[in-house]
């Protein structure tokens, strides 16, 4: 008769703990990767949190930035608002003039100017000593075949000087307060609008009047609103 093989007893153990060693190994790895897989997703919740923080000390500066800023600028505003409400009413302390024609340049380049009553002028007298806030705005044009004339081709730069000069009791010879230089390249058409203003001290009888060292062909009359000069008082 044969024999029966019998199973090994020791190479069922073996193939058993190879199993049992497997599925440890697999255990092991999948903790470690969720392990990892926590840390990335805690790792980006930090971020996140800071990130939130950050923004909201952003919003708190910010904010913070505003309220001072808007309590700062408001004096400003009100210093700047209530002198010219305070001129409107006061016309002794506030002038706007026009010019007082076409052409209104003199040869002596000095501005005529039409004041409320329609006169013509060529100042504005003080009354009031104190502190003024004076402007000026002068409107300029490159009229048709100027370039020609000069024999320009679009290339060269014509100069819009106008200049705000002080005439004061005692003063030898009038006196500049502000000054304004601008360009304008010689093309047809071409136009530009130039303003200027200035916080000055002025006198009882202190005259301000306006200076145009500009080829007077170049200043634009047909403007509406493009040339004016006045000043008001902002405080005593």
């Amino acid at each position: 008769m044969g024999h029966k093989m019998l199973p090994d007893a020791s190479a069922s153990a073996v193939s058993t703990d190879s199993v049992t060693d497997l599925m440890h190994e697999e255990m092991v790895i999948t903790l470690l990767r969720h392990c990892q897989s926590m840390k990335r997703q805690e790792t980006h919740l930090r971020l996140a949190t800071g990130f939130v923080v950050l923004m909201g000390f952003v919003v708190i500066f910010f904010l913070h930035y505003q309220k001072h800023s808007s309590a700062t600028s408001e004096p400003k505003a009100k210093l700047l608002m209530e002198p010219l409400a305070q001129a409107q009413r006061n016309p002794k302390t506030t002038f706007h003039l026009t010019p007082a024609m076409k052409n209104a340049l003199q040869d002596t380049n000095l501005m005529r100017w039409q004041d409320k009553s329609n006169s013509n002028i060529s100042s504005i007298r003080i009354q009031t000593s104190g502190f003024y806030y004076m402007y000026l705005a002068m409107a300029y044009r490159i009229p048709d075949n100027f370039c020609k004339s000069k024999g320009s081709s679009g290339g060269s730069t014509e100069f819009l000087v106008a200049e705000v000069l002080l005439s004061r009791p005692g003063y030898r010879e009038d006196q500049p307060v502000v000054m304004s230089k601008e360009t304008l390249n010689c093309s047809y058409p071409n136009y530009r609008t130039v303003y200027m203003g200035h916080l000055i001290q002025l006198r009882e009888s202190d005259e301000l009047k306006v200076v145009v060292k500009t080829n007077p062909n170049l200043i634009d009359w047909y403007t509406k609103n493009g040339i004016y000069f006045g000043a008001f008082l902002a405080r005593e």
